[in-house]
């Protein structure tokens, strides 16, 4: 197809290398654009002109827990630690926390279990509600293997999501800090067991130093 003088023209002006397509033998020329030549199609000036988006960054952050924790040269599982004798530990009590909204908070029972070994026990057993307008729940009990001031949960998979669920869900329990207990959930709602946007991160504050019934808290049953 034969090149058109205006196709040419832009390219020239461009600063580009011409392809002689029009001939039996295309080849590429180089070109370097005179400073007289004229365009012969009309331009258009426009002056920048700025825009500003707002962008919603989520950032993923892969979390490794330990569950088995290494303690010198044995591995102590957490499996079976129920059934061990213990005598009751100091940060045994119930806690909890609200907020703002009405019906918002959760409350948590523990029991610290001091066992004959190098890890000790938690048994807990926690509740929380997300409020007005749709006072979801959500409620665990288990028992946890806890070392020094930290216990890990490995929340069993329910049965509905077990196939759908991307990850396992944990609870991290920090008693670092004297009468407190820092809760940190990693994995999203259901897969936890709770109803939708229902989640148990906190800082939870003791409001009662005496050891807890476990069940109380048990939104179906309540005390045994």
């Amino acid at each position: 197809m034969p090149c058109s003088r205006t196709t040419i023209l832009v390219w020239i002006a461009a600063g580009m290398s011409v392809l002689a397509a029009c001939s039996e033998n295309p080849r590429v020329v180089e070109v370097t654009a005179p400073p007289e030549i004229v365009f012969p199609v009309e331009t258009q000036v426009v002056a920048p002109i700025e825009v500003t988006r707002l962008v919603m960054i989520t950032e993923e952050i892969p979390v490794t827990v330990e569950v088995t924790r290494t303690i010198g040269e044995s591995t102590i599982e957490t499996q079976g630690i129920g059934s061990m004798p213990y005598e009751v530990g100091p940060r045994s009590g119930t806690y909890g926390f609200s907020t703002q909204v009405e019906g918002q908070g959760c409350e948590l029972a523990v029991v610290e279990r001091l066992l004959a070994t190098t890890m000790n026990a938690l048994e807990f057993e926690v509740f929380c509600s997300r409020g007005t307008p749709s006072f979801n729940m959500g409620y665990i009990q288990g028992i946890a293997g806890m070392v020094g001031s930290v216990a890990v949960y490995a929340v069993p998979k329910s049965p509905i999501y077990e196939e759908s669920a991307d990850e396992p869900c944990y609870l991290v329990f920090d008693f670092s800090l004297a009468d407190v207990v820092k809760v940190t959930q990693i994995g999203v709602d259901y897969v936890c067991g709770s109803g939708n946007g229902v989640y148990f991160d906190g800082q939870y504050e003791r409001t009662d130093a005496s050891v807890p019934e476990m069940g109380c808290l048990d939104p179906e049953k309540g005390c045994p």
